[in-house]
């Protein structure tokens, strides 16, 4: 996409980035109970492993830096 629009780009940094859900025991009941689609504890094992899923409902995302500069 970068590169169409005229860009040079690469990816210069990676991590994850660690979330909690506040409230989390209510919002789960919620969820279990109306089954919501982000109820996390009935995805697969290995949705929970790569989200890094833990016992709070807490879980991690990706994120990247890019760095882009365009071609002239």
């Amino acid at each position: 996409m970068l590169d169409a629009a005229g860009f040079d780009a690469q990816v210069t940094e990676r991590w994850r980035i660690p979330l909690r859900v506040v409230g989390h025991e209510d919002a789960h009941a919620a969820r279990a109970r109306d089954g919501h689609p982000l109820d996390v504890e009935s995805r697969p094992d290995e949705v929970r492993q790569y989200f890094g899923v833990k016992d709070d409902c807490s879980f991690e995302l990706d994120a990247m830096m890019i760095e882009a500069k365009r071609r002239d």
